[in-house]
This record gives C-alpha cells, structure tokens and sequence, in this order.
C-alpha cells in the first residue's frame, strides 16, 4: 500500500471564489482605465476645455432627420435653436468685421461639414443678413441638392475660367 507524505488536496471554495471575484473585478477595471487613457476623442465641450483657452462658439446635436435643411423646414426644433445661438455668438466674434468670412472644415469626412454649412447659412439669412453659400467639395458636392439646385456650373468651372461669378451664383429660393 502506497503512502504519502503530503497531506490531502482539496478544493477550496472561499478562497477560489475570492481569487475570481478579485480578478473579475481587476482585470476589467484595468482594461476601462486602459482603454480611456488611449481614447483621443472628443465626446464634449470639457474635452476641448482641458487642452485649449479657444471659446467654444457652439454645440451642434446629431440630426436624425432625413433631410439637411432643419433650421428653414423645422425652425421650432432644438437644432435650430443651437443654429441660431451659434449665429449669435459667431457675430459676437465678428461684430467688427464688416462681411465675416466663416470657413466649416474637418479632417474627415462623413463629420457634418455640409449639414453645419447650410444650416448655418440659414441661420445668418433668416437674420435678414445677405448669406452666400460656397460649397468647395469638388469630389462628393451635397449642397446643390438639398437646396434643388443645378450642379452644371460652380466652383469648379469658375476656377477652370469657363464660368464667370454671375454665372455660376444661384438663388437658394429662400429670402437672402
């Protein structure tokens, strides 16, 4: 008959379900903190805030509609509101510039470059300002369309010299 030495090995339940709930409880932990000390995003104004002094003219909510122009087809939406307290403090920044100049860029595309654009412009118009309107996405152009406009002449053909600024401006069919 064989003898050890050793005592007996048993399972312990306290003590195993004390090392898992440690670790489950650990290793997400770190994953979260990993994750967020690696995220670069820009989810809110206090983002911007922690690494910049630049005023934060604005905040812009997604659109769920199925269309780009809110503020004209829906002015009572909170879209709109946001459009038009972005005009007021973008005169506020420009109220000694005569004809402000506002250029809406990103780095990327399908960022709401068009939807700012034309919503703010409409914005300006609908303050009674005269408000034009320049698209400059030679590659993927929107704005023609969702104000129902001809794309056969623009910005491009006026750069190229076969149109001349008359030509290729056209009324949106709103006032200014």
């Amino acid at each position: 008959m064989a003898k050890t030495t050793t005592p007996y090995i048993k399972p312990k339940p306290v003590m195993n379900y004390a090392i898992g709930l440690s670790l489950g409880l650990i290793i997400p932990g770190l994953i979260i903190i990993l994750i967020s000390a690696f995220n670069f995003k820009v989810t809110a104004e206090e983002d911007i805030r922690r690494f910049t002094d630049l005023p934060v003219a604005g905040h812009i909510i997604h659109s769920e509609k199925d269309y780009q122009v809110v503020v004209l087809r829906d002015p009572q939406s909170n879209i709109a509101e946001a459009f038009r307290s972005l005009r007021t403090r973008l005169q506020f920044f420009t109220k000694e510039t005569p004809s402000p100049v506002i250029l809406i860029t990103s780095s990327m595309p399908s960022e709401g470059k068009t939807f700012s654009s034309i919503n703010l412009a409409s914005a300006c118009s609908l303050s009674g300002k005269k408000t034009v309107l320049v698209g400059f996405d030679l590659r993927k152009p929107k704005i023609y369309d969702d104000f129902g406009l001809n794309n056969t002449k623009g910005v491009s053909t006026f750069l190229i010299g076969r149109d001349n600024i008359n030509e290729i401006i056209q009324e949106s069919g709103f006032e200014n």
